[in-house]
């Protein structure tokens, strides 16, 4: 009941999180939230198109991302160094200010990896754990914003390979050896 518990968590704040997708599947993130530096580019207004599997736009959304320590409702658990995002999904009505996207960056060299899990703001923590974490590739070139996610094969073989016991070092290590990146999401900045 509880990994379905936090796989609702994710499901539902998935809007919230700037990569609305197939729900959290990793068990740690590339780095450390308590070690979270802020990406300045990505801060700011967003419309967001989701793609479907043909490359079309499947649903648009509205994202802002700001700085966790300069949010005026700053929570003391919150990462400092992490973003906040919240979403306004333009054909929808659900609600979900209950929770939080909290998401920071990696980076490899050139390249630029998002770490995203949620922030419960009623039981006042973070998702930690079991499955707790999504992790994408980004690129932002001016005001255009581009992120990948990798294909659900690739993703399994990578666990068969990882197994149960990994870290965040072994998940990074797997990650930035993939070439397989597909676009999942396309955005531009709102001025």
């Amino acid at each position: 009941m509880k990994c379905l518990s936090q796989n609702l968590y994710c499901f539902l704040a998935s809007g919230c999180l700037l990569f609305a997708v197939n729900g959290c599947e990793w068990d740690d993130a590339l780095t450390s939230p308590g070690k979270a530096t802020v990406d300045k580019q990505l801060l700011g207004f967003w419309k967001i198109s989701s793609l479907d599997l043909h490359g079309k736009s499947s649903s648009t959304m509205i994202y802002a991302i700001s700085e966790c320590s300069k949010i005026d409702i700053s929570h003391p658990k919150w990462p400092r160094g992490a973003m906040i995002i919240k979403s306004l999904e333009l054909n929808s009505v659900t609600d979900n200010s209950k929770y939080l996207g909290i998401a920071w960056p990696t980076r490899n060299g050139n390249t630029s990896y998002i770490n995203a899990t949620t922030y419960d703001l009623e039981s006042n923590h973070l998702l930690t754990g079991r499955k707790a974490f999504m992790i994408f590739k980004y690129e932002i070139d001016g005001d255009g914003l581009t992120v990948y996610e990798l294909p659900e094969e690739i993703k399994k073989r990578m666990r068969s390979r990882l197994g149960v016991e990994y870290n965040a070092a072994d998940l990074l290590q797997e990650i930035t050896k993939q070439t397989a990146w597909k676009v999942r999401l396309k955005g531009e900045r709102i001025k």
